[in-house]
Formats: C-alpha cells, structure tokens, sequence
C-alpha cells in the first residue's frame, strides 16, 4: 500500500536561500546622522518579500507564460527548462485559450488539438515554425524524437494566466524570519520540479534587492526634492526682503539708523522667529496628520512617522513611534507561525490600531500647542509693535525689513545645511545585503517522506492486522474440527472420525472411494466402520443427519454405505430426505418409484429398490414428494418396510432429512441403531450444538455418534506424525 501511494504520489522538491539585509552607512560614521532609509523594520522587508507585485515581476524573468507538461495514465509531469521543447514569439488572439491545454500529436504529421468555447480545433505543425490559429500564434522549438519514448503520454502545453499562476505558487512560497537583531531572513519554495524551486528563490532575491534599492532610492529623491523645493521658496523670499530693504534705503536715505530701540527690536524678532517656527512645525503636523489619515497600511504609516524622528519636537512622540515599530515586528514574526485568524494576531492587530490612535493624539495635542504658541507669538509681536510706535517711524521699518531679511537667511542657511548633509548621508549609504545561502537544486523530495509513509503503512497493517484477528476472534462462530464438538458437548459426544475435503465433480455427492484404491478417505471411512462395529456389533440401522443442509449428511451416508458393502454386507441406502432428495442423482437413477410410494402402498417393496452398479448396495430412493412427509414416517408402515428390509439386508443406511431445520429426522434417529450427526468443518455454527444437546435430552441418548466433514486434515492433526513420503507412497490420491 506504501509503495502504490509513493509510486503514484508527485514528489515535492524544496529549495531554500538566507540572506542578510545589511545596508552600508558610511555617512552616519562621518556626520554622526543616520540615513533615513536604514530605519526600515525587518517586518517591512518580509512583507515586501510576500508582495504579489513583486512576486509576480520575478516569475516574468523565468519565461513561465507557456507551461509544457507529460500527462501519463495517472500522473502528469511539468517539463521545465528542457533543451528539447520550449516556445517562442507568442502572440494571444483570443483570452478565452488561456488555462486550456492544447495537446501536442507527434504522428507522421504532427498536430496540435485543443478546445474552446465547446469546439475542437485541429492544426498541423512544424518544430521551429509559427503556428497560427484563431486564438493564438506561436513558435514551437522542440525534437520529435526526443520524445519518442513517451508516445503513450498525452504531451501538452497551457497559456498561463499571469495572476491566476502567481496566485498558486505564492501559496508554496514561504517567508521565515530567523534572527531579527541580525536582519536575516530565510526564504523557501516547494514545487514538483527541483530545479523550478532553486530557480524561483534566486528570482526572488534578485527582485528583491533590485525592488528595494528602487523603493530607498525614490525615497532619497523625494526628500531632496522636497529640501529644494523649500530653499526655491525661501530664497525667493529672501530676495524680496533684500530689495526691500535697498528700496527703503534708498527712498529715505537710512543707510544705519541708530539701535535707540534694540532692545524693542530684538524682543519683535524674537516673537517673529518664535512665530514662524511654531507656524512651520504647524503646518508640518497638519500635513503629516493629513498622509496619515490618507493610509490605512500600518508600514506606511511607520515610514512616514519616521521621517519627524529627527524634528525638535519629536522627543515626544519618539517612544510611541518605536514602540509601534516593534509591535508591528512582532506581529509580522508571529503571522509566519501562525494564521491571520489566530486570537494572538487579533491582539496584536488591536494593540496596534491603539497605538496608532494614540501617536494621532499626539499629534493633535502637538499641533493645538504650536497653535496656541503662534497665536501667542504673534500676539507677543502686535503688543511690541505697538509699544514701538514711539520709536520713529523710518527707523521700526528699517529695523523690520532688517530683522526680516534675517530670519530668512537664518532659515535659508539651516536647510541648506541640512540639504548638504543628506546628500552626503545618502551619497555614503549604499542600500541592499548579501546572500548567506544560495538556493541550490534538492532532488532529495519533503514530500512524500518515504521513510515515514512506509513506516506508517508498517504500523497500520498492524493495527488493521489485529483488528481483523479480534474481529474474527469475536465474531468466529464456526466448528473447525472434532476438537471444538468436544470441548463444547464434551462426554455427551462420540467422534466417529473426521472426512477431508473432497472435490466435487458436480453440484451433488457423490462416490469418492472405489474398491481396492487405498485413499486417504477410503482409510478413514473403514475407520468409521470400524468404530461404528465398536458402539453396536449387531447394528441394522444407521441413521445419518445434520442440522441444515450443505453439512454433507448424504455425502457421509452414500460414502459410508459403500465402505460397508466393499467388506462383502448386503447393503440398501434409503433416502428419507423426502422434502429435498439427493441419493439417487448420485447413482444417475430415477425417482419416479420409493419409500413414499410404498408407505402409501402404491407399489411393492421390489418394485421401489433399485440394484446399482456397486456390489452389495441397493437403493431405495425417496419416490414421488409428498406433502406430509413427517407424518409418513410416523406411521407403521414406515416400521414395517425397516422390519422387512432387516430380513434382506446386513445394513440399512438412512439419508434423513437435516433434524435442525424439520423434525422428521428426529423420529427416524430415535429408532436407528446407529444415529449419526454430520458437522461440516468451517460451515456448521457452534449454535448448531445445541441442537444435538435438545436431541439427547429429548431421545434421551447418552451421547451422540458424530462425523465431521470437510476437514483440513493438516490443520486438525490427522497422520500428523506420519511422514508425508510414506503417505504419498501408501495411498494413492483422492482424486485419481
């Protein structure tokens, strides 16, 4: 059974690579600040690693868009990267080809058959030319001969539907973080083809450090482009305020005014920078609020919160957005071990949206404080401005325009600082990792285990082996030999003997001994006689029955009445089995005239015996089926016709019908010198027993003179001791 299910079982091949995500910082050693990108999780990598999107780029670079397979009588085999079939230049007509095989004929003309739409389309083709149909045109590269030796396979190829086949490998793909301090992830894939395996993890791999390089690479881009866009507006600002104050200069000739009011003025600028600063980080909490809000993917929302790790006012939120970073992490591993129903990802889902919530609030808390803070500021600035009134008028605007044309350099000078150490951070951080462990083919298959499978086959025949014994054990209600009638009637029995197995040549019994033949049944049935001359040397009648039919009562009476007449008795058979006569088929005699005929003094008592070709032994067969046969036997005439052939005959054997199905028998065995009751070995029911218990008690017998037929006389013990050549040279066989 193990063998048939591993022999007819596809084996599965998996392949395995680990890699280590190790992005190179250079710029963090020298301007002692980290490159943005290198704050990515490695729960953000492993879902880059599960994305379709990327998935199904890395399955474009290995040219599965057309599928060949080997269908056999049971199994059907991908044929991958083989040298002798592949295809080239195909075209789609028509969408509705696609997932449909279209089976490769290789005859004297080569076809090609497939269906669509309920019709089938055949056309002739060559290896190496194009092929065009209503629903497709390719080229296919092959040799016929290459696949001479499978002509009795179906060969065939399938247009693959790109989603539909990213969708069914995804499902043997399999992502496992191993060490989050080291950044090491294992990537796995399980298919029916070894080198399919090896070659989907390498594609992979490759995607994935080319994917992230692109991803950290348009991140660097929109930073920069932001840092510029912002030195664009403050530089335009910047101009403005200098014309200004060139433009005042000049209509009012103030080339310095006095610094009477400097202590007013710095207070002003003081209240203006204070202003603009809680105004800026204002708006840069009113945008970052509006991309949160505008996602709902917790990785985004990590990466856009960490581009204000590195802000003033972010010491506050700090915490809470590394402690999101690590739940999310946390989940991620997890998801890996268990399913996305799992209660444990369910907690870790809400503790996660709790966090979320709470970084919002936050935000909004920061952001209702900078507003207050400008609000207070410019507040702040109104009062100065007009305590300042008293300060001439020339002198405030030129002081103003100064102080203004100040805080945008200031401004001017710290981004464009920060925008030169970004560009050398991001010039000294090179992204990406190394590859610990290649992917390599494994033709040693995970699945089926043959080890196991055999050893599980091994340990079920076992267990079903012994149920069947118990079963059997539990349920066995059959005699076997003369053993079981023993232990079960115990000294309420006399076995006479057991008879073998004997062929029958016909539906009926029949005759197996013949004279001066030493068979084994011939041996055993003298035995019979011998035992039977023991009970009652001067024995008449010998009745023989069972208790249902097919035990092979008449089988024991015709066989034993032939052993009596072969040592010279005048013997007759009588068949009083009047329901269901068998005796005479055995002798190919008629039954036209018997014992009912005479019962009912319809024909003479010569008339009903018939001679029969063995000497010594007459036959009295059942004569015409009477419809009261129990109360035939009853009657004196029946006492009678034994009293007269008493006069003829040395022994009298009668065939009665089965005493456990009608009562007839019963009758009869009361007046026989001899009952007998046959058991059949492997047929009669130990329940049959009790019956004979209710014979004695009712006949008020004894015991019970019982023969067992159709034994294993290998099994029951008989000539156990003899050797089997001397056997085989003393008896002649059975069935000669």
């Amino acid at each position: 059974m193990g063998y048939i299910y591993l022999r007819y079982t596809k084996s599965v091949y998996e392949s395995s690579a680990i890699i280590q995500i190790q992005d190179n910082d250079q710029g963090k050693e020298v301007l002692e600040l980290e490159n943005i990108n290198s704050k990515k999780s490695l729960s953000s990598n492993i879902e880059l690693l599960k994305s379709p999107v990327l998935f199904e780029n890395a399955i474009k670079k290995l040219d599965l868009a057309v599928g060949f397979f080997n269908k056999g009588s049971i199994l059907t085999s991908q044929i991958y990267q083989s040298s002798s079939l592949g295809y080239k230049s195909l075209l789609i007509k028509d969408s509705s080809i696609i997932g449909q095989p279209v089976y490769l004929i290789l005859q004297d003309e080569n076809l090609i058959r497939y269906q669509s739409k309920g019709k089938t389309y055949t056309f002739p083709f060559v290896f190496g030319k194009l092929i065009s149909t209503p629903h497709f045109e390719v080229i296919i590269n092959g040799d016929k001969e290459s696949f001479s030796s499978s002509r009795d396979n179906d060969l065939y190829f399938i247009i693959q539907d790109p989603g539909l086949l990213t969708r069914q490998m995804m499902s043997s793909l399999k992502i496992i973080p191993l060490n989050p301090e080291a950044q090491t992830i294992e990537i796995k894939f399980e298919s029916h083809n070894a080198n399919l395996s090896r070659d989907v993890v390498n594609v992979i791999i490759d995607e994935f450090f080319a994917f992230d390089e692109m991803l950290k690479k348009q991140s660097s881009e929109n930073v920069l482009n932001f840092l510029n866009n912002q030195l664009d507006s403050l530089a335009i600002e910047l101009n403005k305020s200098r014309d200004s104050i060139v433009f005042f200069q000049q209509k009012n000739k103030l080339n310095n005014p006095d610094n009477v009011a400097d202590q007013l003025i710095q207070k002003i600028d003081e209240a203006n920078e204070e202003s603009y600063l809680a105004n800026n980080n204002l708006s840069t909490l009113k945008d970052l609020k509006r991309r949160i809000n505008s996602t709902s993917s917790e990785t985004e929302i990590s990466n856009i919160l960490i581009e204000i790790a590195n802000e003033e006012y972010s010491g506050i939120i700090r915490t809470q957005i590394e402690t999101l970073q690590e739940m999310i992490t946390d989940r991620d591993i997890l998801l890996n071990k268990v399913q996305k129903s799992n209660p444990e990802i369910t907690i870790k889902e809400k503790q996660i949206d709790q966090k979320i919530r709470e970084i919002k609030k936050s935000i909004e808390v920061l952001e209702k404080k900078y507003d207050r803070t400008y609000s207070s500021a410019i507040e702040k600035r109104n009062a100065l401005e007009l305590e300042y009134i008293l300060v001439p008028e020339k002198k405030i605007e030129f002081s103003r325009l100064k102080s203004t044309e100040d805080l945008f350099n200031k401004y001017y000078s710290m981004l464009m600082e920060k925008k030169t150490q970004y560009a050398i951070s991001n010039a000294g951080y090179q992204p990406g990792g190394r590859i610990l462990s290649k992917a390599v083919e494994n033709f040693s298959p995970v699945k089926p285990k043959v080890s196991m499978i055999y050893a599980l086959c091994i340990v079920l025949g076992g267990i079903i082996g012994v149920i069947i014994i118990f079963l059997k054990y539990i349920t066995y209600n059959e005699i076997d030999s003369a053993k079981d009638i023993v232990q079960l009637l115990k000294d309420k029995v006399n076995i006479l003997g057991e008879l073998p197995i004997a062929t029958m040549n016909s539906e009926y019994s029949q005759i197996k001994i013949k004279k001066n033949k030493n068979t084994r049944i011939a041996e055993i049935l003298r035995g019979i006689r011998s035992n039977i001359q023991f009970i009652n040397p001067n024995y008449k009648t010998i009745s023989v029955t069972s208790s249902v039919s097919g035990e092979g009562k008449t089988f024991v009476a015709l066989n034993l009445a032939t052993i009596i007449s072969y040592s010279g008795k005048k013997v007759i058979i009588l068949d009083l089995d009047l329901r269901k006569p068998k005796v005479h088929l055995a002798f190919n005699a008629a039954n036209n005239v018997g014992v009912t005929n005479y019962l009912i003094h319809q024909n003479t008592l010569e008339e009903c015996i018939k001679k029969t070709d063995i000497e010594n032994l007459d036959l009295m067969t059942s004569g015409s089926i009477p419809p009261n046969p129990n109360e035939l036997i009853l009657k004196k005439e029946y006492d009678q016709l034994i009293s007269e052939l008493s006069k003829h005959y040395d022994a009298i054997i009668i065939d009665t019908p089965p005493v456990g199905i009608v009562s007839d028998g019963i009758s009869i065995m009361s007046k026989a010198d001899i009952p007998i009751y046959v058991f059949r070995a492997n047929y009669s029911k130990r329940d049959y027993v009790e019956r004979v218990e209710e014979i004695i008690s009712l006949l008020k017998f004894n015991s019970v003179n019982v023969i067992v037929n159709g034994v294993n006389l290998k099994k029951s013990g008989f000539l156990k001791n003899v050797k089997n050549d001397y056997i085989k040279n003393y008896y002649i066989d059975d069935e000669e």
